[in-house]
Parts: C-alpha cells; structure tokens; sequence
C-alpha cells in the first residue's frame, strides 16, 4: 500500500492524489472524475444538455414580459455596464438572442423561467415557497404561508420580503445623534444571498421547489440538488470558485446585480453574521439531493447548546422559552412526568448559572426567559 500512494503522489507519473475526509466526500470524487474519463474516452458525450439550455417546445414570444426585459437591460447597463448595440436589439428576439436564451429559433427554458410571465405555466416545480412557523419544529398552524412562481426576479424579491416582515428589527440610537437605525437581527446580504443561490444554483429537473422556513431561532433556505463535485459544504466558509449550475440563469442573475459569481458570496454571509454578533451560517447537504443554507436569529443554536454541556431536558427548556417567551418548573414537570422535581429544578438552575436564562418572580410563581 505505501509503494502504491508512493507512486501515485509522485506528479511525474500524471495520476491525480486528493484527501477526503468522509464517504460522501469519497464518492463525490470518484463519480466526477468517472464522468471525465468516460468523456475523455468519447463514451458519453462531450457536452450534456442541461435544464436552462433546453427548448421550451410551447412557449413562445407572447410568453414573454417586455417590460421585464426592459428593466433587465437599464439595470444590467447601469450596475454591470452591460448594453447591447441599438443595431442589435431591434426587436424582443433579437435581445433574447443576445442574451443566448434562443436556440433553434424557440425559447428557451432560462428565457422562460427569467422572463416569462407566467413560468409556472410550463414548470410547476419553478416556484419558491415560504412559510413562517410559531416554534423551532415545522408544524401547523402556520403564522403565514406564501407560495411565489412568477419570474425568478420577482419570485426573489418576494421571498426576501417575506423573511423581512417575519424577523425582529432593533431600534438603536446611533451615538450623539437623535437619529436612530433599524438593523435586522440577521445581515440583509446573508438573507438575499442564501435565496438568490437557492433559485440560481438548483437543480431544475427536481420536481421539487425551493422553500424558505422562517422559525423562531432560525431561518433556513431549502433547495434541491447539491454541490458540485468539486465542492465540500467546508469549502464554502473558504475561498473558492464559482461552480454555477445553471450558468445561463446565474450570468443574467449577475447582470442585474443579484449574485457575483465569483464564489465569495457564501464568505460574505459568514464575515458579515459574525460581525452582527450571530453565529455564523451553517451549509448541509441531506443525502445528496437537497442542499440547505441555516441562518441562526439568536446565539441559542442546537450546536451552541450542546457545547455548553447540556442535557436534553434543558435544551428542550430553551426551546420552549423561544417559543412561549417562558417556562416554569410545572411546565417542565408536565413533559417529564418521570423526573423528579428536584432534578428538574436543578436543570433550569443550571441553565441560569450558565447565563442562558433568568429566574423571575418568587418561588410559586417563577418563570425562567431570556
């Protein structure tokens, strides 16, 4: 085996030697240097079409939104300098065809989805939906539920409101000034980013939607595929490059001034939550087929708690101040019928030695909250 990494390591010998940390990593690795060499040897095909180059077979022109096309080309010219010769955009076709969303003289699906009127027209599964949750855990009644499947600008847009009329603002006085400002209790750029990569990096074959779940303690951006091969959720808080899975879609998202593309986004988010006194955002992939942006509201996160050294009684005590604003040793008791008082007792004690909680009131009427 030593003769083998041996050889392997040496660069003369033109083979590739990477680390990986886990099995997921492993296979990641191997299936994407499978597909190079199966290209290389010309058994698969050199260029595989994807979703955003597809023809839209039923759409047509009327499909599309002039005026959004309009905006588009003012904003492109004004934030990216981006314009297109007058002698070359004398018509809506002519502009899509410079912009590459015409192929065979028909629509294609990134024209659509980035222009159409009514996208979800031809695809269902091009919509964002977001739901604003009353505790920590997805259950119903939900405090509000929107569903957005206009075009993929508008359907950011107000998926970004939506997060913003759910989370706090604080009111702060700036220093020896009368004003005041209004900061939100997560960065407005780690808010726009995690949704603007959800739309721009997914995987449109899925039937799946993107989904924005706004909890309590957390707001989290669901949406479906994964990274790319040459990708870990830890080169993401790292400088990387820019791997766009849809590159059409993301260059037009660029123009408008809604993404980078230069792989620093993700950096951004963890620079700029640190800096607001948060924790930073966490990036998980769930079985390789969904990939999902965490964005903590409060430093009460379960990976917090349990570095604190605590149990799970007392983690469930917090999650319970987060939801009803507070708890009392009975509330406690009625959810662990076989503790003993005392033992519960001392956990909520614990949790206010710890400085996570504050005891209130006098001995019968105690409530323990932030």
């Amino acid at each position: 085996m030593q003769k083998i990494i041996k050889e392997i390591k040496h660069p003369g010998e033109g083979y590739i030697y990477r680390r990986f940390t886990s099995i997921e990593e492993l296979k990641r690795l191997i299936q994407s240097s499978l597909i190079e060499f199966l290209r290389e040897r010309g058994i698969i095909s050199k260029k595989i079409e994807a979703f955003e180059e597809e023809v839209c077979k039923e759409a047509t022109l009327k499909d599309i939104d002039e005026d959004r096309v309009e905006w588009f080309l003012q904003i492109a010219k004004e934030k990216r300098g981006f314009s297109i010769p007058v002698s070359q955009r004398s018509s809506l076709k002519d502009i899509l065809i410079h912009l590459n969303l015409i192929k065979e003289n028909k629509l294609t699906n990134a024209a659509v989805l980035l222009f159409g009127k009514d996208p979800s027209k031809f695809f269902h599964q091009a919509e964002i939906k977001c739901l604003h949750l009353p505790g920590v855990e997805i259950c119903k009644p939900f405090l509000s539920y929107k569903i957005y499947n206009q075009n993929l600008f508008e359907q950011i847009d107000k998926a970004i409101s939506f997060v913003l009329d759910a989370i706090r603002q604080s009111v702060i006085q700036q220093e020896h000034t009368p004003q005041f400002y209004r900061p939100f209790e997560i960065p407005v750029f780690a808010i726009q980013e995690a949704i603007v990569n959800a739309v721009a990096h997914r995987n449109y074959n899925n039937t799946a939607g993107v989904q924005v779940l706004v909890f309590v303690d957390r707001v989290e951006v669901w949406s479906p595929g994964r990274l790319p091969p040459a990708l870990t959720v830890e080169d993401l808080k790292k400088p990387h490059t820019s791997y766009p899975t849809n590159p059409l879609i993301a260059r037009i998202l660029f123009l408008a001034n809604y993404i980078q593309k230069a792989g620093t986004g993700t950096l951004e988010m963890v620079k700029q939550c640190r800096e607001h006194g948060i924790p930073e955002p966490q990036f998980v992939t769930i079985r390789d087929v969904e990939f999902r942006t965490i964005l903590p509201r409060d430093i009460y996160t379960i990976s917090f708690l349990k570095q604190a050294g605590l149990n799970e009684r007392q983690i469930q005590a917090v999650k319970i101040v987060k939801e009803k604003g507070a708890i009392s040793l009975s509330d406690l008791q009625n959810i662990y019928k076989n503790i003993t008082r005392k033992t519960l007792y001392r956990d909520l004690q614990t949790l206010v030695n710890k400085g996570i909680l504050k005891a209130r009131g006098d001995k019968r009427g105690r409530k323990y909250s932030f």
